[in-house]
């Protein structure tokens, strides 16, 4: 399976270069490749599922968008930022660590995946200070007209049809790459330099996030922690599009050395607690609306959700021999909509995602979440609250609500 984990590393770093049309997705293709024809087949399988499941969930989005009606302004997501840095710092380690030798990606693919990273982090860098004090100075451009929003909400509830015929476009034009991809073995650095010569689509962001994590007998892990993440920044002018994210929540614990352990610091040490990642391919038609240009999302893709805490070592968060971090992956369903308005545009949207943990495809997997945002002159504050499974019984679940402050890399 570590093809599936290589195909969705891949998607993870794609961004928006052009407007796309329903035959542009064929540009992807090889990044399908890097699938074998029975973990395609399981895809499939998993995702014509997932689409047949989808309306029975119901429309967790509008809960989300409450809260971005009601909850604005909010508090500063990214205070005590500068704690993060230590974050990018260990994650270049890890992440070389992950390439060195590996005969999945290969000095090539692993070159151009380090340097994606390297970009990201001066990035990083670089708009440190505007994700610092950005939201403070902009808290009322980010601030909806309320009526607007409640006008969208009820405008998206009598769009039920609209939805389904959109889901089908975009569904049909996702299938179209899927299905007529060749079994054969994908180029990674391909799939990589295709999508690593501008950032002019890139966004990063910081915030806080409410988690609560269920592992088996274990005590649950219930904290607020911190949370970066990069996306792709909210681009809703065109018909048909793509958008992809991935982020990560973590603290910092003071090492506190078990009898079998080797005492090498008593610095506090970076505990990832979870982690996720999407992408989707959507297609946009507009719907008649006073106050702008209103869209519905209605997009396919797939999504993985990871649970990161040590359960060997505990007080050695970055040990090798961590066996508690479980990843789910699964084909995804994004509903929603969103409105241009003058220079601003709001959304909310909802993602189902139904599939199996890797390396054990009897453990099933189950994603859900629902995002609701406002972007203004490339600042984006985005609220969200979501869940995971990757058992049976509800014996690996997660439950999250998080809030982050994003700015686009110009």
């Amino acid at each position: 399976m570590k093809t599936t984990l290589t195909t969705i590393a891949s998607l993870v770093i794609l961004f928006l270069v052009k407007p796309l049309a329903a035959q542009d997705f064929q540009e992807f293709e090889h990044l399908f490749q890097l699938l074998k024809p029975h973990e395609r087949a399981v895809f499939r399988m998993e995702l014509r599922m997932t689409l047949i499941e989808t309306y029975r969930g119901g429309r967790s989005q509008l809960a989300i968008f409450k809260q971005l009606r009601n909850d604005l302004p909010v508090a500063d997501p990214t205070a005590g930022i500068d704690s993060m840095l230590n974050a990018w710092e260990q994650g270049r380690e890890n992440l070389e660590d992950l390439l060195s030798g590996s005969d999945v990606f290969g000095s090539a693919g692993s070159a151009a995946i380090l340097n994606g990273f390297d970009q990201a982090n001066a990035g990083w860098i670089a708009e440190l200070g505007q994700l610092q004090t950005a939201l403070d100075a902009n808290r009322d451009s980010l601030t909806m007209d309320k009526k607007l929003l409640d006008q969208a909400e009820n405008q998206f509830k009598n769009t039920l049809n609209e939805q389904e015929e959109a889901l089908k476009k975009s569904s049909d034009a996702f299938f179209a790459v899927l299905d007529g991809t060749p079994n054969q073995p994908g180029n990674w650095e391909k799939s990589v330099n295709s999508f690593l010569n501008d950032f002019g689509g890139l966004e990063i962001g910081a915030g806080m996030q409410s988690a609560y994590a269920v592992y088996y007998d274990d005590e649950p892990d219930s904290a607020s922690v911190s949370l970066i993440r990069f996306g792709s920044a909210p681009n809703y002018d065109n018909l048909w599009g793509m958008e992809w994210d991935s982020w990560i929540s973590f603290n910092f614990i003071q090492s506190n050395h078990s009898l079998n352990e080797n005492p090498a610091t008593d610095q506090k040490q970076l505990n990832p607690l979870l982690a996720g990642g999407s992408f989707s391919f959507q297609y946009r038609p507009e719907i008649p609306f006073t106050g702008g240009v209103m869209r519905l999302i209605a997009g396919v893709g797939a999504k993985a959700d990871v649970y990161m805490p040590a359960r060997i070592y505990q007080d050695r968060p970055s040990s090798f021999k961590n066996k508690g971090k479980t990843t789910g992956l699964g084909p995804l369903v994004r509903l929603g909509f969103a409105v241009n308005a003058g220079a601003a545009t709001f959304y909310s949207v909802a993602d189902a995602a139904w599939g199996h943990v890797l390396r054990h495809e009897n453990y099933p997997y189950e994603g859900r979440q629902a995002v609701a945002g406002v972007f203004w002159k490339g600042l984006h504050l985005r609220m969200a609250t979501g869940r995971a499974l990757w058992a049976y019984g509800g014996s690996r679940t997660s439950q999250f609500k998080e809030v982050s402050f994003n700015v686009s890399l110009n």
